[in-house]
């Protein structure tokens, strides 16, 4: 396991408690949106269309007292969230460097060790933007789909397995483009912090480029490599559009047929209207939900594309992950061993 996963690893362990929480406050608002407001939203339609002005009360005060419940409950989970978030960036710098002077590499060089503080920062922050888009995007929309996977379930047996089914070719097609995905998204991740590197190192012998005359070579040189860049850059946005896009319409063939197979079960008088309104409406939401959890995907792939870049780059400089546990237990009382020697001997 690299350098960052095992310090959020470390994080998760001690707040998971917090975390639990968080994903079973999703679970909840889930079920209060599809089984409480939706249901109650559709019951005041229906009685609307009856005349049933009583009902239409009743089942106004039902929906005032879901969103009542539901916005509380929302308050919570985003207060845990804020808790949970807004030290995580800090907390992974501090790990980061504690780790580092635990670890102590006789072969770690000294060149080039200030740029420790740029992969830190750049690490440290994206693993924050990541952990945020995971709870707040990716767990509750996936906890969503299973809600309401049981009440198409409960309802009709056949209207959940299909829905279902529509899913799982969803899910394993997600994942056999998903290899195709990091890799077009690694090639610009790294093509964009060499050309970043070359710039820098550009800079720092600008005057040596200007002594030897050189000007028009380095300029070519960077010209290629930016020429590089912006191909692998449209290679991989394009890529991105075409999989958002095929992944989108599969999301609304699913759709069309699950409304089309609704039609025909009110048809034939198998389902109630409320229930009709009700479905519709939770496939509304389905389609919501699960437009955004694609349209973050792309989003997450960034985010691992960069991680995975720093760590390589954390490898180069020989930071050896894999010997921590044995350093820090052999390290720190080998430094105390030392300490003890030399205030004996003066």
């Amino acid at each position: 396991m690299n350098i960052a996963y095992q310090i959020l690893e470390n994080y998760f362990e001690e707040n998971k408690t917090i975390l639990i929480t968080i994903v079973m406050i999703g679970f909840l608002l889930n079920i209060i949106q599809t089984n409480g407001i939706t249901y109650a939203t559709s019951n005041i339609i229906d009685s609307f269309e009856h005349n049933k002005m009583p009902q239409v009360s009743t089942f106004y005060a039902y929906f005032v007292g879901f969103s009542i419940v539901y916005i509380i409950i929302y308050y919570l989970n985003k207060h845990l969230q804020v808790n949970v978030l807004s030290k995580l960036t800090q907390w992974m710098r501090k790990e980061f460097i504690r780790y580092i002077f635990m670890q102590n590499n006789e072969e770690m060089s000294q060149k080039g060790i200030l740029k420790y503080n740029s992969l830190i920062d750049r690490s440290s922050y994206t693993m924050a933007i990541m952990l945020g888009n995971l709870l707040n995007t990716i767990i509750p929309n996936a906890t969503f789909i299973l809600v309401i996977v049981g009440v198409f379930l409960y309802a009709n047996v056949y209207l959940g397995l299909g829905f279902i089914i529509c899913n799982i070719v969803l899910g394993l097609y997600i994942a056999y483009v998903m290899g195709t995905f990091f890799e077009f998204r690694d090639k610009y991740e790294r093509l964009t912090n060499h050309n970043t590197d070359f710039a820098i190192d550009m800079f720092n012998n600008f005057d040596k480029i200007i002594y030897r005359g050189t000007v028009d070579e380095e300029l070519e040189n960077y010209n290629g490599r930016f020429d590089e860049c912006i191909s692998s850059a449209l290679d991989y946005y394009n890529y991105s559009n075409t999989q958002t896009f095929i992944m989108m319409s599969i999301v609304y063939i699913t759709i069309i047929g699950f409304i089309w197979y609704l039609i025909q079960l009110r048809s034939k008088n198998a389902i109630s209207i409320q229930v009709l309104i009700t479905f519709i409406t939770l496939i509304m939401l389905y389609r919501e939900r699960i437009s955004n959890l694609i349209q973050s995907l792309p989003e997450y792939i960034d985010f691992k594309s960069r991680i995975d870049f720093v760590i390589n780059k954390l490898d180069e400089k020989k930071f050896d992950v894999s010997s921590w546990g044995e350093a820090i237990e052999w390290k720190i009382p080998r430094a105390l061993y030392l300490l003890d020697k030399f205030d004996s001997n003066n």
